[in-house]
């Protein structure tokens, strides 16, 4: 009697923690493609008036696109469009690699004078730490932030408040979609779940834990 009794104890237990785990996991899948909601302030026929375009290294596409972006300022103003910052190269990177990584009709313009590799940070808190820096030695204000789109919000988010307090800066964004999923179509692979998922966590972690001042 006394083991049926703990028994079904035991069961009711697994029960509930099996109940709290498929609803915890549902909770997430359903929310988090929220990190996609954050949209676009520059588009290709409405450009803003920015000092720098600043890539966020780090996955496929990114430089590429920023690098377009940056043609496509040249284009309307080519003696004075903004300075293209790569930031979070790695240690090892120079210019040899970042020039692999830019479309060949761009290179014969893009030279080295317009572009900035830093190359010392390495996560996204360390990316707007070591722009803020850039930002006071160059006297940039209006920022326009390319980054992928799953990256987007909390990049956003990470940069506002570690540049914000520190100078009166406006952010625009462009988000690239390189990966072999989109914002609208994540969930349909296994891929772009992981990714989603990963990304969804991070950003609670900076919303709470990070924003309460325990980092």
């Amino acid at each position: 009697m006394k083991f049926r009794k703990t028994f079904q104890w035991f069961l009711l237990g697994i029960t509930t923690l099996f109940g709290v785990a498929v609803g915890a996991t549902l909770t997430l899948l359903i929310t988090a493609g929220m990190i996609y909601d954050t949209g676009d302030t520059y588009h290709p026929g409405q450009k803003p008036q920015v000092d720098v375009i600043v890539c966020l290294a780090g996955a496929r596409g990114r430089i590429a696109k920023a690098a377009e972006i940056w043609e496509a300022y040249y284009l309307e103003a080519p003696d004075k469009p903004p300075l293209l910052y790569i930031s979070g190269m790695g240690p090892q990177a120079d210019w040899s690699v970042f020039e692999k990584q830019i479309p060949p009709w761009i290179q014969s313009h893009l030279t080295q004078e317009w572009v900035i590799l830093e190359n010392q940070s390495t996560n996204t808190v360390e990316n707007a730490q070591w722009l803020l820096k850039y930002a006071a030695q160059w006297s940039w204000k209006d920022l326009l932030l390319v980054t992928s789109s799953y990256h987007l919000r909390r990049s956003l988010y990470v940069f506002h408040h570690i540049l914000k307090p520190n100078g009166d800066f406006k952010i625009h964004t462009y988000s690239v979609t390189e990966e072999p999923f989109s914002a609208n179509s994540w969930y349909k692979s296994g891929y772009g779940i992981r990714v989603t998922l990963l990304e969804h966590l991070k950003w609670i972690y900076f919303r709470t834990v990070w924003n309460s001042g325990f980092f």
